[in-house]
């Protein structure tokens, strides 16, 4: 059962149209390292920061008096075991992705870590989830 504090948020690459901004769900103790390093790093705009809860399922099964009556978003966790041939660690790295593209990023985002030579996936963790709108 889980509830994490959570900010909801828009990322557009400097300079290109509107349209094509896309939404990040970041834990809040780490969101402000994050938008240093997207703004800083990786010249992204972040805009349109509202901050609240995610919950996972077993969460939302536990009180359905509570969160019935609020609006929800379907937001999946995926939590990515990494073995680095480099440390010889195996790490985790957890994202929160919105429903509707859920499959499609996944697969992007498993494939960022899965260079040979470099990094292999060694178990891969799926949550469902909602975010809390405000």
């Amino acid at each position: 059962m889980s509830k994490i504090a959570m900010v909801k948020c828009f990322i557009l690459k400097s300079g290109d149209d509107p349209i094509n901004r896309e939404c990040r769900y970041v834990p809040l103790n780490e969101f402000e390292f994050w938008k240093y390093y997207m703004e800083q790093h990786n010249q992204f705009q972040i805009f349109e920061e509202v901050e609240s809860l995610w919950i996972d399922e077993e969460e939302k099964k536990k009180y359905p008096q509570i969160y019935k009556r609020l609006d929800l978003e379907e937001v999946k966790e995926i939590k990515i075991f990494v073995f680095s041939y480099k440390t010889q660690l195996i790490m985790p790295v957890t994202r929160y992705i919105e429903e509707s593209k859920y499959k499609e990023i996944k697969r992007v985002l498993v494939s960022h870590y899965s260079e040979p030579n470099k990094n292999a996936v060694r178990e891969i963790k799926e949550r469902n989830g909602y975010w809390i709108k405000r």
